[in-house]
């Protein structure tokens, strides 16, 4: 599972985030709502923890492609 730019608020809402290190965007609200379920914004292009990306940077499409293959694989 994965969420690149503000769509990290979604999988904040859905708790599944909480006490979690993320890459984010540096937007007020989405900075906001992550506080809010005490989730870690990090400046990382790309952040995975419990299989769970997170990224800040919409051109890193290549990179999360390859994690989520390889999280697929193991």
């Amino acid at each position: 599972m994965g969420a690149f730019d503000l769509s990290i608020v979604a999988l904040a809402r859905a708790g599944l985030i909480s006490s979690c290190e993320v890459s984010a965007p540096k937007d007020e609200k989405c900075l906001k709502e992550l506080e809010t379920v005490g989730a870690y914004p990090e400046e990382k292009a790309l952040i995975v923890v419990n299989k769970i990306i997170t990224s800040n940077d919409t051109g890193s499409g290549k990179a999360f492609g390859e994690i989520i293959l390889n999280l697929l694989d193991n």
